[in-house]
C-alpha cells in the first residue's frame, strides 16, 4: 500500500464529481457516474454522463468509505495511474 502511496504522489492531479453507481468498500472501488470533472481530466476521456472507476486502497481513510452508499454524490481526487483493469488510482473521496 505504501509504494501504491509513493506512485500516486509522483502524479499531476485529477479530479471528478459523479454519482456512486457500484461501491466495493471492502476493496476500495468506487463506480461513479460522472457529473464533471477537473480540465485536465477531460484530456484523459472522463465526461459528464461517462461510467468511471476509481480504487482507493491507497486511501489512508478508505474506512470512510463504509459511510457512503449508492446514490451519493461525491468527489474524487486521482491520477492517471490505473490498477491492470484500467481502474484509476486514487488518492481522497469525500462527499459533495
Amino acid at each position: 500500500m505504501l509504494a501504491n502511496a509513493r506512485d500516486l504522489s509522483s502524479s499531476a492531479v485529477y479530479s471528478c464529481e459523479g454519482t456512486i453507481d457500484s461501491l466495493d468498500a471492502e476493496n476500495g472501488v468506487v463506480t461513479l457516474l460522472v457529473d464533471s470533472t477537473s480540465s485536465n481530466a477531460q484530456d484523459l476521456g472522463l465526461v459528464a454522463g461517462s461510467m468511471c472507476s476509481f480504487d482507493l486502497s491507497a486511501w489512508t481513510m478508505r474506512e470512510s468509505l463504509t459511510d457512503y452508499s449508492v446514490g451519493d454524490t461525491i468527489g474524487v481526487w486521482f491520477s492517471e495511474l490505473t490498477t491492470d483493469d484500467g481502474t484509476y488510482r486514487a488518492w481522497c473521496a469525500q462527499p459533495i
